[in-house]
């Protein structure tokens, strides 16, 4: 386990960047000449300990000098930031024209897409796969299931035919710009088909990334194909870790249960979904209370939700045999003295099962080096 968790440190690198890359673009779009926006990003560099994190910001001045990056555009200056990536780029320019044509922006996305599948540098084969995680928790939830080790209950579109190949990062942002293509095309129908294709392909690249399985089920409810929109919110249930995430996948799926005659199972899943997250506390109440006026159903008590679901057949998230995967991967972290990826592990493991003890290590983990005075 320790030589999987060493393996493509970069998934938490690559999201810090992103992250960097966020907070200097607002940084610089709320500037009001061209000197503050300057000195914005001077002052993180400045403050910069990751030499991507330097490069990345002497080529956003270079553009910010030269004028060739619009200093308004949020999405203009994360690209920038971010480096050569076309479809980091496409993603970018695709989100600005959905403003105003989704029908452009969604051309746009389709010519990123054709010309990354033309060059077949992301193909699988007998030797690799190409894979996008977006945490560690995922990509051990994907070693796991890709081992033998099953922690989903559906199969789908998953890792199982991975085991033994070698797995490579596939780009976080052309995963994206698959899951937005989703989302510009599934509401039309004379592109319902493309979309859903679009939907499963992202999920094969991403089998851990909850958000393609809740816009792939939503593009099948749309269509009126609930049977497969619940398959995908079951599946997205099996992987997902975050609270926000679970709560988002039962509230989508109470819906789905409700519209397919099953009142019980959609009363606790909107149930369900609050008691995880308020995320959709608003909606979920109103909703709930539509689906017991319509169909009669009565109210389900608080501590018969787990079984109502169970007794469904849909999944109660987080298991509890999901949770021990991540708490034995946590203390291989910490053992083997990578303490990135254990503290992220172990913050995750906080959420669901809290622990004073444990809080105090997670601080620990987090806290600055402090030189020794003493040598």
């Amino acid at each position: 386990l320790a030589r999987d968790l060493r393996r493509e440190l970069r998934i938490r690198a690559d999201s810090q960047l992103r992250s960097v890359a966020e907070r200097v673009a607002a940084g610089v779009a709320r500037a009001t000449s061209a000197t503050e926006a300057i000195r914005c990003v001077q002052t993180e560099q400045r403050d910069a300990d990751d030499p991507r994190v330097f490069e990345a910001c002497t080529r956003l001045m270079t553009a910010l000098i030269e004028d060739s990056v619009d200093s308004g555009d949020e999405n203009a200056l994360v690209t920038c930031f971010m480096g050569d990536d076309p479809y980091l780029m496409a993603l970018g320019r695709a989100r600005s024209v959905a403003r105003t044509d989704a029908h452009a922006a969604a051309e746009i996305l389709r010519d990123a897409i054709a010309q990354a599948e033309a060059s077949h540098r992301f193909d699988d084969n007998a030797e690799a796969v190409h894979r996008m995680f977006d945490s560690y928790a995922s990509r051990i939830l994907y070693n796991r299931e890709r081992a033998g080790t099953a922690l989903w209950t559906r199969g789908l579109v998953g890792p199982h035919g991975d085991q033994g190949k070698r797995v490579e990062l596939l780009p976080t942002s052309l995963a994206m710009c698959y899951l937005d293509s989703v989302r510009l095309l599934e509401e039309s129908f004379d592109h319902v088909d493309e979309a859903l294709e679009l939907g499963i392909r992202c999920i094969q690249v991403a089998p851990t990334y909850s958000p393609a399985y809740r816009q792939t089920a939503r593009a099948y409810m749309l269509v009126g194909d609930m049977a497969n929109s619940a398959k995908m919110l079951m599946r997205c249930l099996d992987v997902a870790t975050l609270p926000d995430e679970i709560a988002m996948a039962y509230y989508q799926l109470a819906y789905v249960e409700w519209k397919s005659g099953n009142s019980a199972a959609g009363v606790a899943c909107y149930l369900k979904s609050m008691i995880v997250s308020p995320i959709y506390l608003a909606q979920c109440t109103i909703e709930m209370h539509q689906l017991m006026a319509e169909t009669g159903q009565g109210p389900i008590a608080r501590e018969a939700v787990d079984a109502v679901l169970a007794s469904a057949g849909i999944p109660v998230s987080p298991s509890d045999v999901m949770l021990d995967a991540l708490d034995d991967a946590m203390h291989c972290a910490i053992d083997a003295n990578m303490f990135g990826v254990g503290s992220s592990l172990l913050a995750l493991r906080l959420r669901y099962r809290p622990d004073d003890a444990l809080m105090n290590v997670l601080q620990s983990l987090n806290a600055p080096l402090v030189p020794n005075t003493l040598d």
